[in-house]
């Protein structure tokens, strides 16, 4: 059970209490008479629960004594008076107690609102450790987290959110988050509606667009990935709101050079006199570009998912085309072959340069061939050898 400290100088009235206590397997720590005692013996014995007289004699009184108790240790007061003036018990009021018991109470009384105070404090206790474990999360994530009030004011935000906006917590909390979250769209310049408002009037997730800007503090602007979620109560009924957000500025800027490098390759292949082909692991076409209908007469589009057997090309050469894919799968290493093919225009020789493509574990995910008309060449050395 509990251990309890008395604070009591009427020294009949502290024997009752602590026969009251004892009668219910409570354990009385100590008895004392005084203010300054009273401090002194808590942190000696560190008690679970103490009970206060209000009306001590000396330098502190029981509401001074059960501030310096709740200031050093933190644990609940319960305080005992036969004075119950308003003035006394706004003072004590003041200093959150757990409980006020005037005097003469009966043992029910005294046991209920122990009982009481034990399991408030209890419950405060587990309710600081939750909140001190999800603060410790929050704190931990690698995106940045804002969460506020049903009005949209700021109640929290981690670390990573105050590098992001150049805001800390400190300066944010109970500001309004249009105020800390400054969105803009990136083309248009326009103000973005905050996604925190919007969740919470939506009563729903929301995500941003690709396009929004958060402008910080002191007037950079990041490019932001972010999800919005309003908070409910055990009612269902909303509190607040929490933004998980990234800085996506690098991401976008590879995302575009990436973009900006494929056009350029599909400039490049799309025009290219030579004919390009890209087969996956079956030998099935998975690019090619339109150079391909020139000396084929099929259109690139019918090529696609198909292997050279299924498309009828010329039972000589499907088996030499096959043998070069399987080799480069097999090694890794480019290899090149020649060829004669029969197109609209007559036969042509062709020069064949095949190269492996690599996925990250190392395995040679798709074969690129590049095959280059090479008559004019071959006609040519066949006139210097005669």
């Amino acid at each position: 059970m509990a251990r309890i400290l008395i604070v009591e100088d009427e020294i009949v009235s502290a024997l009752v209490i602590q026969e009251f206590l004892e009668h219910s397997d409570y354990t009385v720590v100590a008895c004392v008479t005084s203010g300054s005692e009273a401090v002194r013996v808590a942190v000696e014995t560190q008690p679970d629960l103490v009970l206060m007289d209000i009306s001590l004699e000396g330098a502190l009184d029981g509401i001074a004594a059960a501030t310096q108790i709740r200031e050093q240790l933190g644990v609940p007061i319960i305080y005992i008076t036969a004075n119950a003036e308003d003035q006394t018990l706004q003072r004590a009021v003041a200093t959150e107690p757990f409980g006020y018991l005037v005097k003469p109470f009966n043992r029910v009384g005294l046991y209920t609102t122990i009982s009481i105070a034990l399991r408030r404090y209890q419950l405060e206790q587990q309710l600081e450790q939750a909140e001190q474990w999800l603060a410790t999360t929050l704190a931990s994530i690698g995106d940045g987290t804002i969460a506020t009030d049903q009005n949209g004011c700021i109640t929290f935000m981690n670390a990573v959110a105050e590098d992001l906006t150049g805001w800390q917590q400190s300066e944010a909390l109970g500001a309004s988050a249009d105020v800390i979250l400054r969105l803009i769209h990136a083309e248009t310049r326009e103000p973005i509606e905050n996604p925190l408002l919007r969740a919470m009037r939506q009563g729903t997730s929301v995500s941003m667009s690709q396009h929004c800007l958060l402008q910080t503090k002191s007037g950079l602007e990041r490019a932001i990935g972010d999800t919005a979620a309003p908070i409910r109560n055990e009612k269902g009924e909303i509190t607040g709101g929490v933004l998980v957000f990234q800085d996506v500025t690098e991401r976008r800027k590879a995302e575009a050079l990436l973009h900006r490098r494929q056009e350029e390759f599909r400039a490049l292949v799309e025009n290219s006199p030579d004919i390009v082909a890209r087969f996956d692991r079956e030998f099935r076409h998975v690019y090619v570009n339109p150079a391909v209908e020139g000396a084929t007469g099929i259109p690139a589009e019918a090529f696609i998912g198909h292997t050279n057997a299924e498309l009828g090309m010329p039972s000589a050469l499907v088996p030499l085309w096959s043998e070069t894919l399987q080799t480069v799968l097999t090694t890794g290493k480019e290899q090149i072959s020649e060829f004669q093919f029969l197109t609209p225009d007559g036969l042509k020789s062709y020069q064949a340069r095949v190269v492996p493509e690599f996925a990250q574990d190392g395995s040679v995910e798709f074969v690129l061939c590049v095959s280059r008309d090479i008559t004019a060449y071959k006609q040519a050395e066949a006139v210097l050898r005669q």
